[in-house]
């Protein structure tokens, strides 16, 4: 898996999971890479109507690609462990909202920004 990124893995299906330095293992519903050097993510549970809210968030660094899926280290030092895992039926429904939600508003971006630009 090292020859893709963890943007380019969970765009082709797979589960990923991140340790994260401040809040332990999570499961990303999806992954982004960033264009500066990190991820982005969409935990999963997040269209659970008990989750707290804060569901996206991102992680910053230098992600080199291992034996198991990768690490990101962070400027502060840290090493994050990025995880390939076994698929889970819970959250496919989860990311294909996920890319639902996004499209549209990417769309809804675009669409405002073209209206901007002509009128």
């Amino acid at each position: 898996m090292t020859e893709k990124t963890p943007g380019q893995a969970s765009a082709e299906g797979h589960t990923l999971t991140i340790d994260h330095p401040a809040g332990g293992l999570r499961y990303m519903a999806h992954t982004f890479d960033l264009d500066g050097g990190g991820v982005a993510w969409v935990d999963s549970g997040w269209t659970d109507p008990l989750a707290s809210g804060h569901v996206c968030h991102y992680l910053e660094g230098t992600v080199t690609g291992n034996e198991s899926g990768w690490r990101l280290v962070t400027p502060e030092g840290d090493s994050v462990p990025i995880q390939i895992s076994p698929r889970l039926a819970s959250l496919e429904g989860e990311r294909g909202i996920a890319r639902e939600d996004l499209q549209r508003a990417f769309d809804e971006l675009e669409l405002h920004g073209s209206q901007d630009k002509t009128g």
